[in-house]
């Protein structure tokens, strides 16, 4: 679970690096477009060049596309890896499809192993808190049966207690399932 969370922690980071298409002004001046494009890179970031442009155009710069795309392609070479390819995977994180053809092979079979892992502990919580909601939702019906002022009201009752106890079954049946393959996972 603790690695749940440094994952989710690291996904969060870089959307929130990624997520800002736009320089300031002293980004726009420094003017670090092989910098800016490895970075960029590093991150599996789409091209956006156009976004940078775009926001130093009101300063009169304009940013240097050879060495922002030198800078991007260097810094794709260190994210398109099997390894960077599976901690995407893990923490659940789009493919942007961002490798250069000659390493996507690599990336993609990390990042489907890491987004299977993702997946199945995303499942276990899923599952775990259905089965938290059953128990409450099961203890509120117990009450309201023991409650009922007439038998009808009753029957109808302990007909949604027998529905839920149904699916609080399958629940738990999936939940030791993917237990057990979690339990069993190889990374």
């Amino acid at each position: 679970m603790m690695k749940a969370i440094q994952y989710l922690i690291i996904a969060a980071a870089s959307f929130g690096l990624l997520g800002c298409a736009a320089m300031n002004e002293s980004e726009c001046r420094v003017g670090d477009w092989y910098g800016t494009g490895l970075r960029d890179g590093q991150w599996g970031a789409q091209n956006r060049i156009a976004d940078y442009a775009e926001s130093c155009q009101k300063l009169g710069i304009t940013p240097n596309l050879n060495e922002y795309t030198r800078g991007r392609n260097q810094g794709l070479r260190a994210y398109c890896t099997p390894d960077s390819g599976y901690r995407a995977g893990r923490a659940g994180n789009s493919y942007g499809n961002v490798c250069p053809s000659d390493l996507q092979a690599g990336f993609l079979s990390g990042y489907e192993r890491g987004y299977a892992r993702y997946r199945l502990e995303r499942d276990i919580d899923q599952y775990q808190n259905q089965l938290i909601n059953y128990r409450s939702d099961r203890k509120k019906l117990e009450d309201k049966i023991a409650k009922a002022a007439t038998e009808d009201e009753r029957r109808k009752l302990l007909r949604d207690l027998d529905r839920l106890s149904r699916q609080q079954m399958y629940s738990q049946q999936q939940l030791d399932q993917l237990l057990f393959q979690q339990a069993n996972w190889r990374d």
